[in-house]
């Protein structure tokens, strides 16, 4: 190939891997990297929101400890739903065990494709509608598809039960971020902590104390209490970064070796991306 792509990262939707082929620039990705910090981060999230951390702390520093509207719920006895069952799906699924909870999983690729999994971890596949209706926390680990993207949407959020948390650390085009938040503020569900926004670009990893950014959508999910935004720092870890620093010299080696290896993404005849 004349020239090399070594993406900091799993995701590629941002790519056009059809594009670069015809440029001759062979892309790698890093597919998985310490996915027990994202799974960490968020039940970080869901804990927060859940226990109105956030409110708690900010009243506190105002000196008032009043605990009016901190009230939270018992994550004991209470059911999970994950949406995606992938590596950091799962890790967060072994997470959520320790709680005491009921796991339910909608992932139709890996309930075709590992159902076995579902012993192991002890969880229950189900559809789509059932999983947004009976959960009371809902956590997002799928990639960002044409069949994913906006999964969380006005219809899916109008079965959910009203005090029902939502958390996404996965990839901002998952939630139709305007509906979500049109939900949170009519009562229909009670919040929802986000490490993710679909309109991220451009204004995550940067300081932008100083700038005027014009983003209604944005603005709103800052103001509003029950959502909790954090700028896209789930994998942000001393093992993670070791662990991206680490795949992606190799991936740099492989492709001078002309080695797809299993992290070069290449374009197939029938549209599929091998090693996607």
């Amino acid at each position: 190939s004349s020239g090399i792509n070594a993406e900091y990262g799993a995701g590629y939707n941002n790519i056009d891997i059809e594009k670069a082929k015809e440029l001759g620039i062979t892309v790698y990705r890093i597919p998985a990297y310490s996915p027990e910090a994202v799974a960490e981060h968020a039940m970080s999230l869901m804990m927060t929101i859940n226990r109105n951390i956030h409110l708690a702390y900010n009243r506190t520093r105002e000196n008032n400890y009043s605990l009016e509207g901190l009230q939270g719920e018992t994550i004991f006895g209470s059911t999970i739903g994950v949406i995606g069952a992938g590596r950091i799906g799962q890790c967060f699924i072994k997470i959520a065990k320790g709680f005491g909870t009921k796991i339910i999983v909608f992932d139709d690729f890996a309930r075709q494709n590992f159902p076995q999994t579902a012993k192991e971890l002890g969880f229950e596949y189900v559809d789509k509608e059932t999983l947004f209706k009976n959960s009371d926390f809902i956590s997002i680990h799928a990639p960002l598809l044409e069949s994913t993207k906006h999964i969380v949407n006005k219809k899916t959020l109008s079965i959910m039960k009203k005090n029902a948390i939502i958390i996404n650390t996965a990839r901002g085009g998952l939630v139709n971020t305007k509906d979500l938040i049109n939900a949170i503020d009519a009562c229909k569900i009670r919040g929802a902590g986000l490490d993710v926004y679909e309109n991220e670009s451009g204004i995550f990893f940067f300081d932008c104390c100083n700038k005027m950014i014009c983003d209604i959508t944005l603005s709103r999910l800052r103001a509003n209490r029950n959502i909790v935004l954090t700028s896209h720092q789930a994998f942000f870890t001393n093992l993670a970064l070791r662990q991206i620093a680490e795949v992606t010299m190799n991936n740099v080696e492989l492709a001078l070796k002309n080695d797809l290896g299993f992290t070069g993404l290449e374009l197939l005849e029938d549209g599929k991306i091998k090693n996607g």
